[in-house]
């Protein structure tokens, strides 16, 4: 089923997105990275490597087979040896499953400071250090003139002189890991920092009390720790007066067996628990094990280098539930193999390559290694679009298309250009580097995304890939600071300027205490300091006590949150820092916390103890396992004997309250407040399977399945790819569904009715035939606007499906668009900032049409800069109904704000706004609405309103 030759190199399936904290522990590496500097004018010296810069790359076997090695040593600034550190190496490769990569090999320094790790990875590793009195640090070394983090290590060989400096500075933190019943986790692993923000990572040990003791940054902390048969959880809190309580869930099991295209078993075959999860292998039986996942709903993936497969049904997994041995049947794919190329012929060993196929939306994803090598595997027949990244080079805009069909296509070459580079420092008033602060080179008039870098321990960033021009130096984000600061001004030419000085604005300290109406502190609190520039964020100690190290100078806003639930103060909360200055404040919080209570039974009355409650605040997105345990204070709250459960501490809000027993079984309450008494049950969940075909006969290759639950618009579907038009979805609630088939061939809209625990086998969903939409797209003025992306979407949100760039007429021609109402996108490609807004029109499109010729669409220039603050319009406007496209809805206003730029205006709720600056934005045109209205502050807008008035709104600056 494999196939090895020189050069191979075994790629993963990688959709955009991370799963958890799982994938946490790894280091968020695409490769030997340059954030966190330039070239350091202190050290001219290579670092010795364990392989060349470009070395061919080995199987999998050999990776796995012939371990390498790491040694060096750990020292302060002045060289003097630190014993007692800890040190650990983290590997991240494609060539490796998460099995392999989900924990890092750690030693001890000793008294001369150095260290040695065995028993490692052939693969590219990132190595940090921690100690006591010490800040967390990372090895760092000078290649080609480039800071780089990243060690490549070959199969058998040893990476020599990896050396850390730590300076001092570190606070201890202390805390403890905990399974849901309050048992103490020994040997749990526990980390801290994130090292692509500029903070390296701190690791540790729990003992056989569970107790942990980490060595980190002052400020705001998040510590994550993971066990064997747990989740991963985590924990935020302050770095000073808190003691961290980490509680880890037990894991659920997934697992199944993978047979090929002549019905054996496949081994080595690699799987993905989902969409853009983490990754393992297949045994000699074909057999693959996810032992490590949260609950939740998952549906594998299978790609061999010539062979691809999909379940043919979603797994619904509950809390510590193992699921049913899953069977999945491989069919016939192929492996694109090449080189991304920088100018002058070198390799890119620091990029990726990303193939979309046309006709499926389905994506796959790969990283180059060291030998500069991508390789995609598991391609089904079809065209796909390339898109290229090279870290320090600039990508085409566009290359061209891949055709794949049935053999494996070699040897392909993707070039990008070598760009140019900004170094320099950023320091605070008073001179001293700050780290961890991410900038962004501006360039002037345009809106494409800016490259980034962040600052490292000295102070010092390097941004690469640019072309000649003018650039703003923007400093956006650090942790313990408010951003943007002032921007640097500079233009590159034939040659690259001189290093940069980025200087901070002045700072001063902010510390308080926050507290209950009764005067008791009020911990694990989230406190927001804003400026009109930005905010940044601390969280309240053990005490009530918090603490804004570098406040911006001026006056401020604070605000607050419990548990992602918003905390009303009892009075408006200002305050004035001055520069080097410490000013405090005392928080009260306007009304005490609540408590729901309630009872959790089965489906025959009787009462489960044990369980696992939690209570999320509603804040707009979806509540699902992702949030498990993370980041909360507060210790689990398990059923008790009678299944009676309390949760207290919940400040005024809406909450959605989830039971999961252990092994399986999940209630919810949506909407809930504190104060409500709840009776939950564990319901039987139901399951629907079936099959899709074509009008005719044949089934697709792909189709989207969707249930949408009718009164709260919750969703479940999925796609699936060569499962020969079987489909089925487990763990359905009880209720009234519609279910939405959608493929390029067509679609289909039914009802779906389901009583608790039952199940709906056997649906056949034909298919209704699709149509083609032709149309232009015309600027405000009426001139044809070329290289824009034009899309269909179904308005009920199915799925995207079909994509095509508009010619130099401003011309476009979608094919196969499903019967129905669908949604017409126009933007700029791949969803970049762009010269004009986004615009949707709705397209009936009727059963017995063919083809459809729809007015012009209108698309309106943006009235902003790129990273320009926008204006605010001091008016919010009533959403749309559940399960219901927002763009479905008119623009009725739901608040304004008193004192507001509407409300000088003489703007009223329960407006309706028809025009902007006289452009029409009702009906298809509706979508224009938010182009219009964003703009900066300090500019007039002329709405027009249902009423038969029209309003001059001057827009100001955000609050």
């Amino acid at each position: 089923m494999r196939r090895e030759h020189l050069g191979l190199v075994v790629a993963m399936f990688v959709l955009a997105g991370v799963v958890g904290a799982v994938m946490w522990f790894k280091w968020n590496s695409d490769g030997p990275g340059t954030h966190g500097g330039g070239e350091d004018l202190a050290v001219k010296i290579e670092a010795p490597m364990a392989a060349p810069l470009q070395p061919p790359e080995s199987p999998p076997e050999s990776r796995r087979r012939e371990r390498a090695t790491i040694a060096g040593a750990v020292r302060d600034p002045g060289g003097r040896p630190i014993a007692g550190a800890m040190v650990c190496a983290t590997a991240s490769s494609t060539l490796l499953g998460a099995s392999d990569t989900r924990w890092p090999s750690c030693a001890s320094t000793g008294p001369d400071g150095s260290y040695r790790l065995s028993d490692l990875f052939g693969v590219r590793q990132r190595v940090s250090a921690s100690a006591a009195g010490y800040l967390p640090g990372e090895h760092v070394h000078l290649q080609a003139g480039v800071r780089r983090r990243a060690i490549d290590l070959r199969p058998g060989g040893a990476g020599q002189d990896i050396d850390v400096t730590l300076e001092r500075g570190g606070v201890e933190i202390r805390g403890v890991v905990r399974d849901l019943r309050g048992e103490a986790i020994a040997d749990a692993w526990v980390a801290s920092g994130e090292p692509e923000d500029g903070s390296p990572r701190a690791w540790g040990r729990s003992g056989v009390d569970g107790q942990f003791v980490l060595w980190v940054r002052p400020g705001v902390v998040t510590v994550v720790a993971q066990a064997t048969g747990h989740v991963a959880g985590s924990a935020r809190g302050a770095s000073e007066a808190h003691t961290f309580a980490v509680y880890l869930a037990p894991a659920s099991l997934l697992r199944g067996k993978v047979l090929g295209v002549d019905r054996e078993p496949v081994e080595g075959a690699w799987v993905r628990a989902q969409r853009g999860g983490e990754l393992t292998q297949t045994d000699a039986a074909g057999h693959f094990e996810f032992a490590a996942l949260a609950p939740g709903v998952y549906k594998p993936e299978v790609e061999t280098d010539d062979g691809f497969g999909m379940a043919a049904e979603q797994v619904s997994l509950g809390l510590g539930e193992p699921s049913p041995l899953l069977t999945i049947s491989l069919q016939a794919a192929v492996f694109v193999e090449g080189h991304i190329v920088r100018a002058g012929g070198e390799l890119c060993d620091d990029g990726s390559l990303r193939l979309r196929d046309l006709a499926t939306g389905r994506e796959v994803y790969d990283r180059s290694e060291a030998s500069g090598l991508v390789h995609l595997r598991g391609l089904l027949p079809g065209t796909y679009a390339v898109t290229i990244a090279c870290k320090g080079a600039i990508a085409a805009e566009r290359y061209p298309l891949l055709t794949v069909g049935e053999r494996d296509i070699l040897d392909q070459a993707w070039e990008v250009a070598n760009g140019r580079s900004i170094t320099g420092v950023v320091v605070d008033a008073s001179g001293v580097a700050v780290p961890g602060v991410r900038l962004v080179a501006r360039a002037a008039g345009t809106t494409s995304d800016p490259p980034a870098a962040v600052s490292d321990e000295a102070g010092r960033f390097r941004l690469r890939g640019l072309l000649a021009g003018k650039y703003a130096i923007v400093p956006v984000a650090q942790a313990q600071r408010t951003m943007p600061d002032a921007a640097v001004a500079v233009e590159i030419g034939a040659a690259e300027p001189p290093g940069l000085r980025v200087a901070l604005a002045a700072t001063g300290e902010l510390r308080g205490k926050l507290r209950d109406p009764k005067a008791r502190p009020i911990a694990g609190a989230e406190l927001s300091l804003r400026t009109a520039w930005g905010e940044q964020r601390a969280v309240t100690g053990d005490d009530g006590g918090f603490h804004f190290p570098t406040a911006a100078v001026g006056s401020s806003t604070l605000g607050a949150s419990l548990g992602g639930a918003p905390l009303a103060l009892s009075r408006r909360s200002r305050v004035s820092i001055r520069g080097g200055r410490t000013a405090t404040i005392e928080l009260v919080s306007a009304a005490a916390t609540g408590v729901i209570t309630g009872v959790l039974r089965d489906a025959d009355g009787r009462s489960i103890a044990g369980a696992l409650v939690e209570a999320r605040a509603e804040t707009g997105g979806p509540v699902g396992a992702a949030g498990l345990l993370r980041n909360d204070t507060r210790a689990p709250q398990l059923t008790d004997v009678a299944g009676r459960f309390a949760l207290a501490g919940l400040p005024a809000a809406s909450y959605t309250v989830v039971a999961r027993r252990i092994g399986g079984g999940e209630a919810r309450r949506q909407h809930v407040r504190p104060g409500a008494a709840l009776t939950l049950a564990l319901a039987p969940c139901g399951r629907v399977t079936g099959t899709v075909v074509l009008p005719g006969g044949g089934v697709p290759g792909a189709f989207v399945i969707e249930l949408v639950e009718v009164g709260t618009g919750q969703r479940r579907g999925d796609e699936f790819v060569g499962t020969a038009g079987a489909w089925a979805l487990g763990g359905l609630p009880h209720g009234s569904y519609e279910l939405r088939v959608q493929a390029r061939e067509g679609a289909l809209t039914q009802a779906l009715e389901f009583t608790a625990g039952q199940e709906r086998s056997g649906l056949r969903l034909e298919l209704v035939g699709a149509t083609t939409l032709r149309g232009t797209v015309l600027d405000l003025e009426g001139r044809p606007v070329p290289e824009l992306e034009v899309a269909s979407a179904s308005v009920r949100g199915i799925a995207s499906d079909t994509r095509i760039i508009t010619d130099e007429s401003g011309r476009f021609e979608l094919s196969r668009v499903p019967v129905g109402l669908v949604w017409v996108t126009v933007g700029t490609p791949g969803a970049r900032p762009g010269p004009y807004g986004t615009t949707r029109v709705g397209v009936e499109v009727p059963p017995d049409r063919r083809t459809i010729d729809v007015p012009p669409i209108r698309v309106a220039r943006r009235r902003i800069g790129d990273g320009e603050a926008r204006g605010d319009l001091g008016f919010t406007l009533m959403g749309g109904k559940p399960g219901v496209d927002a763009q479905l809805a008119p623009l009725k206003v739901a608040t304004v704000r008193h004192g507001g730029p509407a409300a000088a205006a003489g703007l009223q709720v329960r407006d309706e706004i028809v025009a902007v600056d006289g452009e029409d934005v009702r009906g298809a045109k509706r979508s224009l609405y938010d182009t219009l209205v964003e703009v900066p502050a300090g500019v007039s807008l002329r709405l027009e309103l249902a009423r038969g008035v029209t309003l001059e709104l001057v827009t100001s600056r955000k609050r």
